[in-house]
């Protein structure tokens, strides 16, 4: 009786397992027989998936889309939003999107050259710029882009070459001034990048970096123009940290320590973790005879990047009762 309840048992047990493989397998292949979605549709069901996750401007933008799958000018603008929202991934995919409806707009092209510099991928970044003169030759901000990205290569005559070429289409160009002066700066003609970055900013009054740029010049010259310059950059971006930084650093080079620790209070304010400010007030400190408010500062500065070697050094150095 026994043998014969196992015998019904294990017939049971295979018709259930055979049962369950013959709706696997039709599961199978109702799955087979789906059509394939291509990428570009892959990527809008994922955005779809998405949309209520995503700030209010790309999910509109996901309707428009699905609304108009062929304007370019829309994955543009949602490259845009992506990348805002540090979504470096999405951003890309939508800039080739765009770029296969229009392979003319140069915006595109720039915007794609960004993100690979932004992944440290300057080879493609320039590869990008070239692949853009091709459709549009003479676009000066192509050029001057590329002159850029030569510059940062430290490639110096193809920078120059290519931003003359720009300023010739256009003679307004600021930015090709900032680059010409930025290349004649590193090369060490403190006159020529001085002259270029003055052109920059009288083409573009709101270019911060180029009055930084000023500014750092004027230091090395010992001229007080670098304050008015450092204070230019401050009208443009008031919590500027490179501003306050080089007023900061400006006063404290000449022994004006008073005026050096309020700029690098100013900076605190705006940036708490700057280790560099409590670094140098903690230095002047020391260069006061101020040891305890010196080690106050290197150990909020170490606290911050631990591994701080010239707060290390200050630390060593009062504790071993060395003079700087």
């Amino acid at each position: 009786m026994i043998n014969v309840r196992i015998y019904y048992v294990g017939i049971v047990v295979i018709l259930l397992l055979g049962s369950c493989q013959n709706n696997a397998d039709q599961e199978k292949q109702k799955n087979d027989q789906k059509p394939k979605l291509t990428e570009e549709e892959k990527r809008a069901k994922q955005n779809i998936e998405q949309s209520g996750k995503q700030p209010y401007n790309i999910r509109q933008l996901n309707k428009k889309i699905q609304q108009n799958k062929n304007k370019p000018e829309l994955y543009y603008q949602r490259a845009l939003a992506y990348r805002k929202a540090g979504k470096l991934k999405y951003s890309m995919n939508d800039l080739y999107e765009a770029l296969k409806r229009d392979s003319t707009k140069a915006k595109y092209y720039l915007s794609l050259s960004d993100l690979f510099l932004e992944q440290q991928n300057i080879t493609r970044a320039i590869n990008t710029i070239q692949k853009a003169l091709e459709e549009n030759p003479d676009n000066p901000e192509l050029l001057v882009r590329l002159g850029r990205y030569h510059y940062y290569l430290k490639e110096h005559d193809k920078a120059i070459t290519n931003v003359d070429k720009a300023l010739q289409q256009n003679m307004y160009l600021a930015d090709g001034y900032m680059v010409k002066g930025l290349i004649f700066k590193e090369i060490g003609d403190t006159s020529k990048a001085i002259s270029n970055l003055q052109t920059a900013v009288e083409q573009d009054p709101n270019m911060h970096d180029a009055y930084m740029q000023l500014g750092l010049l004027h230091s090395t010259k010992n001229d007080d123009l670098a304050l008015d310059y450092f204070d230019n950059a401050l009208e443009v971006d008031s919590n500027s940290v490179d501003a306050f930084y080089g007023k900061a650093m400006f006063h404290q080079e000449r022994s004006n320590y008073a005026k050096a620790k309020k700029f690098y209070k100013d900076i605190i304010e705006i940036e708490p973790q700057y280790g560099k400010a409590f670094y140098n007030i903690g230095l002047t400190a020391e260069s006061q005879g101020d040891h305890e408010k010196a080690k106050r500062n290197y150990r909020q500065a170490l606290g911050i990047k631990p591994d701080y070697e010239l707060a290390q050094k200050g630390m060593k150095r009062i504790n071993e009762g060395k003079e700087m």
